[in-house]
């Protein structure tokens, strides 16, 4: 037998060897794909899922604090200095505290936020009412007591707070570990997600008190995406208007 048939002989094993291999490629990357997809499919299932939660937790709590933000004129002045732009603190630590904040405004910040002596209760009260939430006070002779009213008030404050921002936290975090799909529930949810970390920035970073380790760290890292994504958005806007001066 010469080369020439040895060759001739080899080209259907070669060619059902490249066949095999071909087959095996196509299969590994069908599969490939097609977790990939699963992946993606389950990614915007727990997107969807954590929207709802947004609806059904968040949102009754941002109303509430809004409302009760509202009612308080120096509160409102402070918090709603904060925008979600450019110039927004993003550190939420307490250093930046110090440079966002004047000594003033921290002690009327922690009086709202932290010991309640600047919290009007009446006012919160009638908040927690209008949402639907009124704070059971017991029987008639403790509410005579205005010392227990006022400690009752505060205490469901401060779980209004604390429950709040774990809240965000749980949120933000399955999308920062990459387990839900942000992409699915951004527009719908960032402009009051901005205001619900708006109105927490001050409890969250003056609990921060380096720029790492830090408290509620999944919520912080989903705002600044977010805040920056903002930017990018209006950025691209401008630059598609054709009444924006362009730059020579």
């Amino acid at each position: 037998m010469d080369w020439l048939e040895i060759v001739l002989n080899a080209v259907p094993i070669l060619i059902s060897l490249g066949a095999l291999v071909f087959t095996i490629w196509k299969t590994k990357r069908l599969e490939t794909k097609r977790n990939e997809r699963d992946d993606n499919i389950e990614r915007i299932s727990i997107a969807l899922d954590m929207a709802k939660f947004y609806a059904e937790e968040l949102i009754p709590d941002i109303s509430l604090i809004n409302e009760i933000i509202e009612q308080h004129p120096e509160i409102k002045a402070i918090v709603r200095r904060l925008k979600p732009n450019a110039t927004m603190p993003s550190q939420f630590n307490s250093e930046e505290v110090e440079e966002v904040f004047t000594e003033e405004e921290r002690k009327n910040l922690e009086g709202f936020y932290f010991n309640f002596s600047g919290v009007s209760v009446q006012a919160v009260q009638c908040c927690f009412a209008l949402w639907g939430r009124a704070i059971d006070f017991g029987p008639p002779e403790l509410q005579a007591n205005s010392e227990y009213m006022a400690a009752r008030t505060q205490t469901e404050m401060k779980k209004l707070i604390k429950f709040f921002m774990n809240k965000l936290e749980y949120f933000s975090m399955a999308f920062q570990q990459n387990v839900a799909d942000e992409d699915v529930v951004y527009q719908s949810l960032h402009q009051s997600f901005f205001d619900a970390m708006i109105f927490m920035y001050f409890p969250i970073a003056s609990r921060n008190k380096t720029s790492y380790d830090k408290f509620f760290v999944n919520a912080i890292q989903l705002f600044n995406t977010w805040r920056d994504r903002l930017q990018s958005d209006k950025k691209k806007k401008a630059e598609m208007d054709p009444k924006t001066p362009k730059k020579v």
